[in-house]
């Protein structure tokens, strides 16, 4: 029996996320680890043309590359990118447009790849919000 279960874990993290074609809706928002630095306030939700254009792309980044990385300040926004197929959560990423600017996609163990100017442009475009609110990312100057 637990070996049966264990098989069925391990299928279950292989699984190929879904064809873009799944892809229903999508929605967008800031959160920090940082509570010094608050979040652009953007809370977005998207049908499914603009989804599957957010999918596809964010899919199609390249790869973080393998090694140790010193990476340029993090200031702990994290955007928490969810795509659904129907009522269901189908993929969630988190992106961090400051540190290592990456993009950490789930159900795909250890997928990480690398953002770039381009992709925060079009985000913004397929969201319809000014670039500027969620890229780059400003920290809140101190009083």
């Amino acid at each position: 029996m637990a070996v049966a279960l264990a098989g069925s874990m391990l299928g279950a993290c292989s699984s190929e996320p879904p064809s873009p074609s799944q892809v229903t809706g999508a929605h967008f928002a800031a959160t920090t680890t940082l509570q010094s630095n608050r979040p652009p306030a953007v809370d977005v939700t998207v049908d499914q043309s603009p989804a599957q254009n957010i999918y596809t792309m964010t899919l199609a980044l390249p790869n973080f590359p393998d090694g140790v990385f010193n990476c340029p300040i993090d200031f702990g926004v994290v955007y928490k990118l969810t795509f659904f197929s129907g009522d269901t959560t189908a993929v969630t990423a988190s992106l961090n447009p400051s540190g290592c600017r990456d993009v950490r996609i789930s159900d795909a163990p250890h997928v990480r790849r690398v953002l770039d100017d381009s992709y925060w442009s079009a985000l913004a475009q397929q969201l319809g919000v000014p670039e500027s609110t969620i890229y780059p990312y400003v920290p809140p100057s101190s009083p």
